[in-house]
Order: C-alpha cells, then sequence, then structure tokens
C-alpha cells in the first residue's frame, strides 16, 4: 500500500510541477499592443478587452476578437481539429464562437502567414480556448496507472483482513485446544 500510494503521489507530483511551468512560460510570452496610439509590449496575460493587438506570422492569437485590419491565414487546428488554414479578413460584425467566420479570431490559434489588427472583445476563461480548457479540467477522469494502482491497494486491503484474521483464528485455535 505504501509502495502504491509513494508512486501515485510521485506521479501526481510531477504532472503538477509539469503543468506549473508551462502556464509559467506562456505567462511570460509577450505581444504587441497599441493603446493610446503608441505601440507596447505586454504580456499576454495583460491584454484586456478592447486593445487592439497586432498580429504577424508566427504568433499566436492571444484572445478572441475581430480582425480590423490586414489578412492572415491562421491555424486553429487546436480548436477545432481542422487541418486545413482558415484565412481571415477584415470585418467589423458580432463577435461570435463560429470559426467560419473570415473575421473572427479565436485565442490559441496561430498566424501562418500575413499581418493584422485583432480588436480584443475577450480575454482569459472567458475566451472560446479558455472556456474549452475548463470544461476539460473539471473532467476528473484517473489515469489507467491511477485505476490499477487503487485495485492493487483494494487486493492488499483484502488480503491483509484474511491474514489477520487467519492469524486470529490460529490464536484462538491454539489457546482453547492446545492450551486446555
Amino acid at each position: 500500500i505504501f509502495l502504491a500510494t509513494f508512486v501515485s503521489t510521485l506521479s501526481e507530483y510531477g504532472s503538477e510541477s509539469a503543468f506549473a511551468k508551462l502556464q509559467e512560460d506562456a505567462g511570460r510570452i509577450n505581444c504587441r499592443v497599441r493603446r493610446s496610439g503608441k505601440v507596447v509590449e505586454v504580456p499576454i496575460a495583460d491584454v484586456v478587452t478592447d486593445d487592439l493587438v497586432l498580429l504577424q506570422s508566427g504568433e499566436r492569437v492571444p484572445a478572441d476578437g475581430i480582425l480590423i485590419e490586414g489578412n492572415l491565414k491562421v491555424d486553429q487546428s487546436a480548436l477545432n481539429g481542422e487541418s486545413k488554414e482558415a484565412v481571415k479578413l477584415p470585418g467589423y460584425g458580432q463577435n461570435s464562437s463560429d470559426f467560419l467566420s473570415k473575421s473572427n479570431l479565436f485565442r490559441g490559434s496561430i498566424v501562418c502567414s500575413g499581418e493584422g489588427v485583432l480588436h480584443v472583445k475577450q480575454v482569459g476563461d472567458s475566451t472560446f480556448y479558455g472556456r474549452l480548457a475548463g470544461e476539460v479540467q473539471d473532467e476528473t477522469r484517473e489515469s489507467p496507472l491511477k485505476v490499477r494502482l487503487g485495485q492493487l491497494a483494494k487486493t492488499l486491503s483484502r488480503l491483509g483482513y484474511l491474514a489477520a484474521l487467519l492469524v486470529a483464528m490460529a490464536d484462538l485455535f491454539y489457546s482453547v485446544m492446545v492450551k486446555n
């Protein structure tokens, strides 16, 4: 039981520390934002609604919004599984979760080619990507290793109870039959 608990704890700690490092690294990525007529570099976590984010090839889209300048080809496969690049053109419509919209851009997409300006409409957990990540995180599915370790612990526990019962019965038999 000790070994199973130790392995499970070690595995969980390793997963949590790796996730924390990824989160920390992601928070250090900067993007260029036009604020008060000036272009400034800010961490992705500091992007707010109504910011104008300057995008170029190779960058990750930091928030959901509408492309208002430029032409882009973006990879949205992390969000919708579509391997084909989506062409994005300027538009001023309503922001929605429609991946087929030519002007909507979504956090987590990668700009493959072109340059453009994104008018940020949603950030953080209210983005499509944020809601998707929240739903995945809410699912508490146990790993196969954790399931097997649980089964092993249950089996060892039953064997322990059985051994204790046998020892108690042997002691009782010895004290009643042999000593009398």
